[in-house]
């Protein structure tokens, strides 16, 4: 590689500015900068119209859920169809005869309800009249 000396190169300044350059320089920019200037569309133009289209969404969505009709209430047809489906399923005979004497007495003790308890929860949970007026 070839050494160089700093001082034997020239001191002349090696860049040319062309006439007038810095007094028109504004000038020139400004004129550059209104061409280049293009009108921008973006997709939020109208913001008030998705805002509101967006609530109205939001809107039918929430009322969908509350306005909803509610199935709560049950048919007594259906609640007597289902009961007597359900009651055609009774203790098979395999079963009760599987229970011997022990096992009931094994169930029985297990259970430890006093006749009191049974009482309460007669008394509590059952509506009597309506039993009563059968009879």
């Amino acid at each position: 590689m070839e050494h160089q000396n700093l001082h034997q190169r020239s001191k002349k300044n090696p860049f040319i500015v062309p006439d007038n350059y810095f007094e028109n320089f504004e000038q020139q920019l400004s004129d550059k900068l209104k061409l280049d200037k293009k009108v921008k569309k973006t997709i939020f133009f109208y913001p008030k119209y998705y805002t509101a289209a967006a609530a109205i969404a939001i809107f039918l969505c929430i009322s969908f859920f509350i306005f909803q009709p509610s199935s709560k209430i049950i048919n007594p047809q259906e609640l007597d169809a289902y009961f007597e489906y359900q009651s055609s399923f009774g203790l098979s005979d395999e079963i009760i005869h599987g229970f011997n004497q022990e096992d009931l007495s094994d169930l029985e003790s297990a259970i430890h309800l006093n006749q009191n308890e049974i009482n309460e929860y007669v008394l509590g949970n059952i509506d009597l009249e309506y039993y009563l007026n059968d009879l």
